[in-house]
């Protein structure tokens, strides 16, 4: 056997990932966990009443409290139990969200949160933090009490976005536009906060983004793309040859460098799957065993489209009292009775003048103590000839002196002229009066 050492590529792609660990999916999770009527009748009061809060539709306050971040569940339990207690006193004036962070975006290094590594010691069971994580919601959400999270990450809200009340986007990622883009996309109130600088317009802009609509690209919508395209049927598509496009696509994707989820890699390791399949057919009994991945694919692609082509539906009914909440703002009609003047004007004018003479009477005049000394004058003044040769009187005084410190610095000049230190010179009569330093003190 032969090598031909030409055709041989360089390693271009992930030369810095150690090692890659297959991701349980967001349907797989959320199966496990399942949100139930009460729950989810928990949530979306609460994500209605803060979107009420935040219309001004509903005067209470919402309070988003709790630890910076989670790390132990057993302890945000007993945490949750007494925020619960607690906010049932105060339900009249505050929604009370329970704080559940856990994701920790950080400046430089350090541990990024239960989700990433669940047990704190760099092992990163991401696949057990998922499920910690959603678990604990889901507990939380049984004891009545609604939660609050920061959104980090990209992919992890898919795992847990269903179980939160109110949501944030955080300073560190204000700016970055796919995060306002996932903003516009997720399901509760969300909150964007200022930059780590403390600049405001940087949240600003996030909001005017994420007020829009947006285009996502999910791995369901992309292979129902690549059927449609052509004008099939779902039920003669030739998953063969979708299967090249759909990879062909991705490695297209690559190429430009995008960041490509994990659903759409195991969207594509599942086709290719498929492809196997059909291309080296398996026994016959194993393939009853094991069940047809195509027609578990093609099932799940009609249930896709169908649920698809409901929301556009839904999107095209009304809003109001759905995402618009109208508000009223008509007084109500009441007539003020009209006041009954017993009263002299002339009366009322006599006492008003009676009433500011007599408070002139009563003003006092506070002396003030000035902390002015002949020699500070004369140190000026001095100072003052060592840059010019001549200075005027009027020049010497600062604007806003007062009487006393003008008669303090013309004695000082006086005392200065006295002693030899300057001179006192008059072009012409009603002229201008100049100081000037003595020669001798000069030279």
């Amino acid at each position: 056997m032969t090598f031909n050492f030409n055709k041989m590529k360089y390693i271009t792609d992930n030369s810095r990932i150690l090692s890659r660990e297959e991701l349980s999916s967001p349907e797989e999770i959320t199966n496990e966990i399942p949100l139930d009527k009460e729950s989810s009748k928990l949530i979306f009061g609460a994500r209605r009443s803060i979107s009420q809060i935040l219309h001004r539709q509903d005067d209470r306050l919402v309070v988003v409290v709790g630890p910076c971040s989670i790390h132990d569940p057993k302890s945000a339990i007993e945490y949750a139990e007494l925020l619960k207690e607690f906010s049932a006193t105060v339900e009249n004036e505050l929604m009370v969200v329970m704080r559940v962070y856990f994701e920790k975006p950080r400046t430089t290094i350090g541990w990024k949160g239960l989700i990433n590594d669940p047990r704190i010691d760099n092992s990163f069971k991401i696949n057990e933090g998922l499920r910690v994580s959603r678990k604990l919601l889901k507990d939380i959400a049984d004891l009545g009490m609604p939660t609050g999270t920061e959104f980090l990450d990209l992919i992890s809200p898919q795992y847990v976005s269903d179980l939160v009340s109110w949501g944030a986007i955080g300073a560190r990622t204000a700016e970055s536009q796919v995060h306002r883009e996932l903003t516009s996309g997720l399901s509760c109130p969300m909150g964007i906060k200022n930059s780590t600088t403390g600049d405001i317009q940087i949240a600003i802009d996030a909001i005017k983004s994420a007020q829009y609509q947006h285009v996502f690209l999910g791995t369901m919508d992309f292979l129902l793309y690549l059927i449609q395209r052509k004008n099939l049927d779902i039920l003669e598509v030739n998953l063969i040859e979708i299967t090249d496009q759909y990879i062909a696509y991705i490695e297209m994707m690559e190429d430009f460098e995008y960041e490509l989820a994990g659903d759409y890699l195991a969207m594509a390791a599942y086709l290719a799957e498929i492809k196997s399949r059909i291309l080296l057919p398996r026994e016959e009994e194993n393939e009853e065993e094991e069940g047809d991945p195509k027609a578990e694919l093609l099932r799940r692609l009609q249930e896709y489209k169908r649920f698809k082509e409901v929301s556009f539906k839904l999107d095209e009914m009304p809003r109001i009292d759905r995402d618009i909440f109208p508000a009223s703002g008509k007084l109500p009609e009441f007539e003020l009775p009209k006041p009954k003047n017993n009263y002299d004007k002339n009366d009322l004018t006599f006492a008003l003048r009676s009433m500011l003479d007599e408070m002139e009477r009563l003003s006092s005049h506070k002396v003030k103590l000035e902390n002015i000394t002949l020699e500070s004058k004369m140190k000026l003044l001095l100072d003052s000839l060592k840059e010019r040769d001549f200075i005027s009187l009027p020049e010497l005084i600062l604007k806003g002196e007062s009487k006393l410190a003008v008669s303090v610095i013309l004695s000082a000049a006086l005392e200065l002229n006295r002693k030899g230190y300057i001179e006192i010179v008059q072009a012409e009569h009603f002229g201008e009066i100049y100081f000037k330093g003595s020669e001798e003190v000069v030279h």
